[in-house]
């Protein structure tokens, strides 16, 4: 049986997000390149959901959505689970 989803709502999601941009900088995780109005942040998991990883504020970090995607559940090469 699978996951259930967590499902927040919008405004949460907003809030999230600027406490991410404040704590991390204004920058994608993968490319270091700043996010645009047309190439809006997502939510990326250090530590991918299907891999164990949580909603934790420590576990999350924002890209660009193409990045998210393309990353599927695979870490980082650079990173190392601690």
């Amino acid at each position: 049986m699978g996951r259930k989803r967590y499902r927040m709502e919008k405004a949460e999601r907003l809030a999230l997000k600027i406490k991410l941009l404040v704590a991390h900088g204004s920058n994608c995780w993968w490319r270091d390149e700043p996010f645009t109005l047309e190439d809006w942040p997502t939510f990326e998991h250090v530590n991918p959901l299907s891999l164990g990883g949580t909603w934790a504020f420590g576990n999350l970090r924002l890209t660009h959505e193409s990045y998210n995607k393309m990353r599927a559940n695979h870490y980082p090469i650079s990173y190392e689970v601690k």
